[in-house]
Formats: C-alpha cells, sequence, structure tokens
C-alpha cells in the first residue's frame, strides 16, 4: 500500500519560534509520521511580526530543514495552494489553525469542489473560552457565518484533549478525533543549587493577553520575602501589553528582580530552563502547553493556572494548577518553593517528571494518529 501524502499547512515554522506552540506541535507530527507517510509543510517564509523574510531560502520550492521538507511561501495565493496539492499529488491537506488566512482559503476551495481530498483542522486552542475572548466579537461573527453557509461540512477536526473536544463541538456542533499533542525528548541539565530563602523563576511563552504575564508579574510582586529573580523570555504579540508589563515589573518591591530578554529558539529552551527552580505560567487557555511540558520533562516545578490538560498537581507532589481568580495562591505557591532546600527541591523535581511522563506517552499516541489519518483518507 502506498504513503499517505499529507500536506502540513502552517502560518509559521522553523527556523521561526515566535509563532509559539504550533511550531512545535507541526515539528513533532512531521517527524512522528515521517516514517508512515510523505509529510510535506507549507509554511510562511517569515516569523510571526517580521517584515523580512528568513535568510538563506527560495520561496515555492521543496527544501529540507533538518528532517522536515518544506515549502516556504510569500503569501498563499489559491492558484499557489492548488499547485503544490497537485504537483505534490497530496492524499491529505492537515490545517493547523481555525482562523488563519490560509486554512480559510482551503476551507473555501474544499467548499467550492476545487479540492476533492479530505481536509482536517486543528484549532491549536483557538476555539477554547480563553482563545475566542480576545477580539471575540470578529471571531464568533466569522464562525456564524461559517456555519450559516455550511463552511465546516466534509472537515475533519482534531482536538488535543477532552476540553478542547467539548468547546469544538460548543462552538460549530461538530465532534472531533481527540489525539493528545506530541511532545519533544526530555533534556536532561543540572539545576542551580536551591538554596532555602531564594527563587529563580521563568517565564518562557509569546508575550500576549492569552499567556497573561501581566498577572505573573502581578504574581511575583506579591512576595515580600526572600529573594526572588524573575526572568521573561518570549517574543512580544502586542506591544501596548508588554508596555503595560514592563510597567508592573517596575514596580516590584526590593527583593523581586524581573528582567526581559526577549525570544529565544527552541534549540536554545533546553539550556535556559536549566538556570530556573519554577515555571510560571498562569495563562488563560492551553490545549496542550509544549513550554510547560518541556518544563516538567526537564525538571521544572510549575506553577501553572488550571486552564491547562495538566491537572491535579498538587495531588502527585508535582507543582501547582491554580484558579486565575486568586493570584494570592499563585504568590503562596511560589513562596512554599522559595522555602525548600536543595534536597527537597530535588526531591519534588524528581515527582514532576514522574506525573509528566506517565501522562505523555508518544508511541501509543503516534499510533492513534495513523489510524485517524486511515480513517479520514477512508471516509472522505
Amino acid at each position: 500500500m502506498s504513503k499517505v501524502n499529507i500536506l502540513l499547512i502552517t502560518d509559521y515554522f522553523l527556523p521561526g519560534y515566535k509563532g509559539g506552540g504550533p511550531i512545535k506541535s507541526v515539528a513533532n507530527l512531521s517527524t512522528s509520521l515521517n516514517l508512515s507517510c510523505n509529510v510535506l509543510i507549507l509554511t510562511g517564509d517569515r516569523d510571526l511580526g517580521d517584515t523580512k523574510k528568513y535568510e538563506n531560502i527560495k520561496t515555492g520550492l521543496r527544501c529540507k530543514v533538518g528532517e522536515h521538507n518544506v515549502i516556504y511561501e510569500g503569501a498563499f495565493g489559491f492558484s499557489s495552494m492548488l499547485k503544490h496539492i497537485r504537483n505534490e499529488r497530496v492524499n491529505l491537506i492537515w490545517l493547523n489553525s481555525f482562523f488563519s488566512i490560509y486554512s480559510i482559503k482551503i476551507l473555501l476551495l474544499k467548499k467550492i469542489n476545487f479540492i476533492d481530498i479530505p481536509v482536517i483542522v486543528s484549532p491549536r486552542g483557538e476555539l477554547s473560552q480563553g482563545g475566542l475572548s480576545i477580539k471575540s466579537i470578529k471571531k464568533y461573527l466569522f464562525i456564524y457565518l461559517g456555519k450559516l453557509v455550511g463552511f465546516y461540512s466534509r472537515i475533519f477536526f482534531h482536538s488535543t484533549d477532552q476540553s478542547e473536544s467539548i468547546s469544538i463541538h460548543k462552538i460549530l456542533g461538530i465532534k472531533s478525533f481527540c489525539i493528545p499533542n506530541l511532545c519533544t525528548s526530555s533534556h536532561s541539565f543540572s539545576f542551580p543549587y536551591k538554596e532555602s530563602g531564594r527563587l529563580k523563576v521563568v517565564f518562557l511563552s509569546r508575550i500576549s493577553q492569552k499567556k497573561n504575564l501581566l498577572s505573573a508579574i502581578k504574581i511575583v510582586n506579591l512576595i515580600k520575602s526572600g529573594e526572588v529573580i524573575f526572568d521573561i523570555y518570549g517574543p512580544p504579540e502586542d506591544q501596548i501589553y508588554l508596555e503595560k508589563c514592563i510597567l508592573t515589573a517596575e514596580e516590584s518591591p526590593p527583593n523581586v528582580t524581573i528582567n526581559f530578554f526577549g525570544g529565544i529558539s527552541s534549540e536554545q529552551v533546553p539550556i535556559t530552563f536549566s538556570k530556573y527552580h519554577v515555571f510560571l505560567l498562569p495563562t488563560l487557555n492551553e490545549n496542550y502547553g509544549h513550554a510547560i511540558v518541556e518544563a516538567m520533562l526537564s525538571g521544572m516545578v510549575p506553577v501553572i493556572s488550571n486552564n491547562t490538560p495538566w491537572k491535579d498537581l498538587q495531588c502527585y507532589d508535582a507543582g501547582w494548577d491554580l484558579d486565575l481568580g486568586n493570584l494570592n495562591k499563585f504568590s503562596d505557591a511560589l513562596g512554599e518553593v522559595m522555602a525548600y532546600d536543595d534536597d527537597k527541591f530535588r526531591e519534588v523535581s524528581s515527582c514532576v517528571v514522574k506525573y509528566i511522563s506517565q501522562r505523555v506517552n508518544n508511541l501509543e499516541n503516534i499510533s492513534k494518529y495513523k489510524e485517524f489519518i486511515s480513517k479520514v483518507t477512508l471516509k472522505d
């Protein structure tokens, strides 16, 4: 039986990093399916917010990026999309955004029967309550019009956890195939010595309302004793929001030092994590949270909101997942880790790694993805 030719379409891909988790989701999916399928990634020729394209790439041509087959495009026109689909003899199109203009164009081509192959949509958290809370009027209007004209008929939806499945069904009235994201490998690095009364905290994510850095800074500023270093990594999506965060950081008490470092590449993430004790992310919503998973696989203690798939952390001595309605609980959690000595920190770190390792099963999930692809390509 011949391999399925899959075209993964995504706004941003490697060497970009500002697009956050979806870049990792697509990279991990490509890596995992390449042995059983022919996977090609069609993506933009620049990173999120950049005006200049990546150096040393040619647009419109297939190239090799590490182990990935990629075509970069300056603009996703209807004609170029159809050309790639035809030339690459694509059997399955996999969209990695719900609201992307590129996804909309593919869905339109499918609707008017210019495309007669199956299409999968992975919203990547865009249809969650947190995702829809930003620019909500435009998003709900688009959804309403799409449902009105039957935009989502004959389209397969993929969710990565049960809460996202519920959101998709609630918003669109459509059942989705639920398969968790695939994770990157764990990395072993030595941590900084944990001295009681001192704490090194990191935030690593896009600087946006959804990731809720402003609340993270407020949480750290609630700590009035001990010595806290809070380092922030991530590209800004909203300059006005970033300025609010900087102003709030300037109000920190004398025992708190806050540093902004900007974005870093995915290759720099593991060694960066090795410098800290706690990963802080009071996010409004994550359908997966690659940074959370990588932090936990590295043994960092997570202090996160309860708007992610990683629940009941306290029950397993593996960190905290807390309600955003009470930021004091977040600061109390940080205070508890601050009190740890080195032995206690490494004990909890081991619990964190055990917790996440038991919940992330790549081999089982890869098998589920293959079954999903088989069902989709047979049904359409």
